[in-house]
């Protein structure tokens, strides 16, 4: 079967159309994939979890709060929130900073928050980069 002359100029001006179509739903798919998080994660946060239970005890008229905290890297904690009383870094061990890996982190929290021993609290702890997480901690007796 030969093409007449007529025939051949249709399949080539149809050829740049083919590649434009095919163009289009490449870029369609990259962008999906970005909005979907597929191809690249959009977010740059650290990975911060809590390793066990942490634990409330009284000691000199305040409460201390001690939790560990596994981190993907090295990042600070600005403030802690436990039953809506709120302290910054100045009352959290080593000025808030998580090293990369597993850290044990001491927060005082004053006694004028009201805790019932042996309940589980949530505490919610906030990062420089916004980044927050719950923690689970217990109130013990001594």
């Amino acid at each position: 079967m030969t093409l007449n002359k007529r025939s051949r100029r249709a399949i080539f001006d149809a050829i740049p159309q083919f590649v434009l179509v095919i163009a289009s739903v490449v870029i369609a798919l990259v962008v999906v994939g970005f909005v979907f998080g597929l191809l690249i994660p959009l977010s740059s946060s650290p990975l911060v979890t809590q390793v066990g239970v942490g634990k409330i005890t009284q000691q000199n008229g305040e409460y201390c709060v001690t939790f560990t905290l596994k981190s993907t890297t090295r990042i600070q904690i600005i403030s802690a929130t436990l039953q809506g009383v709120t302290v910054n870094s100045a009352k959290i061990s080593n000025g808030g900073i998580l090293s990369e890996g597993i850290t044990q982190v001491t927060i005082k929290f004053p006694n004028s928050v009201n805790l019932v021993k042996g309940n589980e609290y949530l505490l919610n702890i906030v990062f420089l980069n916004g980044y927050s997480i719950k923690v689970i901690v217990e109130y013990q007796e001594q």
